[in-house]
């Protein structure tokens, strides 16, 4: 991935052992081509060569839309950064139950990755905005739009808020196109963006996704993420004069 730059062997081992302690919630994401919506899961263990993870109660029902040998993309955030790992389905588990339980744990067994990637650190400071923002987010490939709110932004691009039956249709390296105003400043921006990660919000029934803007003389908008860029800088210089 152009945003996203690959860990060592001993950094990858880490951040998975890390990962399985502190119980991080993952967004694990079949390839769109499945027709399989993303799912919540945790990670619970992991050897030389798999790894385990568990489905939340509320979606264990969907596990057996999962696939041997279907290719899935697992994100994830941990300690400020965000992760992402390519693997490929082994088998879904349902362990025997007794007759207490009314659920059965459902797990997801999955190749392990040699490597992990990490978002790259941003180039320009992104800034959390203080009121609500909408945004409009539209398919470039279909006729689709979705309203969400935007989550912080920055001079390379943004982050918004989206419900999650929305954020199922949204991939890592699409393209699409987000039309917003923010507060002080009389106009609207339209700027296209690719998507580059996706993260799993604290209120469970949301995604934080996160795009850079599309730059180069192909994308056609240098002119106005320059204007957007000396706004940001404007209200970012007058925050730390406070």
């Amino acid at each position: 991935m152009p945003f996203s730059h690959e860990l060592n062997d001993r950094q990858s081992a880490r951040v998975i052992e890390q990962a399985i302690r502190a119980c991080a919630p993952m967004r694990v994401d079949p390839h769109h081509t499945s027709g399989t919506e993303a799912l919540t899961v945790q990670l619970i263990d992991a050897n030389d060569d798999r790894l385990t993870f568990l489905f939340a109660p509320n979606q264990a029902a969907m596990s057996e839309k999962f696939l041997p040998g279907q290719y899935c993309q697992v994100q994830f955030s941990l300690n400020g950064g965000v992760y992402s790992i390519g693997v490929h389905v082994i088998a879904i588990e349902i362990p025997s139950t007794s007759l207490n339980e009314r659920v059965a744990p459902c797990h997801l067994v999955t190749s392990r990755p040699n490597v992990i990637q990490i978002l790259e650190r941003r180039k320009f400071v992104r800034t959390r905005l203080t009121k609500h923002t909408p945004v409009t987010i539209r398919w470039l490939q279909e006729d689709r739009l979705a309203e969400a709110s935007l989550f912080n932004m920055g001079g390379g691009g943004l982050a918004f808020r989206i419900a999650k039956d929305f954020a199922d249709r949204i991939h890592i390296g699409d393209r699409m196109e987000t039309t917003f105003e923010l507060p002080g400043l009389p106009r609207r921006f339209t700027l296209q963006v690719s998507i580059c990660n996706k993260t799993i919000a604290s209120d469970d029934a949301s995604v934080i996704v996160g795009a850079q803007f599309q730059e180069g003389p192909e994308a056609g908008q240098a002119g106005v993420l320059d204007e957007l860029r000396r706004f940001l800088a404007t209200q970012r210089q007058t925050t730390l004069s406070r």
